[in-house]
């Protein structure tokens, strides 16, 4: 399936099917009923029941926040436009997971959230719940274009830096 159309698939009758088949990583595998799935036509975050409530409350939050800004705010919705990936739908395309122990003890140290270069899964570090709901719609967003193609050092040495991402999600969307 195209990455551009994994969105719209999710939030279709075959998103159970499709989360399924998905969701298999760091050794761990998730099925569709371990996610909350949000009816076709409204937008909403698809968290792995395993985050805790404050973690999903967070993310409830910031994920609105991210969309209603990329939504808003050409600026940033045109971040996404050269990853032939629309933000929106990059936003409602991503499954969030509670990072496994193996991250949460190495790469979690140094990042809120994870997200491998056009995957729809985004491993949520613990270190965001002392984030701001602002500050977390940013990571969303910078992790949205990691799921949309974006890619980063030191995987790719010709491309930016996490930090440099970061400050290009603030700049033209605000977070």
């Amino acid at each position: 399936m195209a990455r551009s159309a994994l969105g719209h698939a999710l939030a279709g009758a075959g998103a159970q099917a499709l989360v399924a088949a998905l969701v298999v990583s760091h050794g761990r595998t998730a099925a569709a009923k371990d996610f909350s799935i949000p009816a076709p036509g409204r937008p909403a975050a698809h968290l792995h029941k395993e985050l805790d409530a404050e973690l999903g409350s967070l993310l409830r939050d910031a994920f609105g926040r991210a969309l209603r800004r990329v939504a808003s705010r050409p600026e940033c919705a045109r971040l996404f436009a050269g990853l032939a990936m629309d933000g929106e739908r990059a936003l409602c395309g991503t499954l969030y997971i509670a990072a496994p122990a193996n991250l949460e003890t190495g790469r979690c140290s140094r990042s809120f959230a994870i997200t491998h270069v056009g995957s729809p899964v985004t491993w949520v570090c613990s270190t965001l719940r002392r984030e701001s709901a602002n500050r977390a719609a940013g990571v969303l967003i910078h992790e949205a274009l990691h799921h949309a193609g974006l890619t980063e050092q030191p995987a790719d040495p010709a491309a930016r830096t996490s930090v440099q991402i970061t400050k290009m999600v603030r700049l033209h969307c605000g977070y």
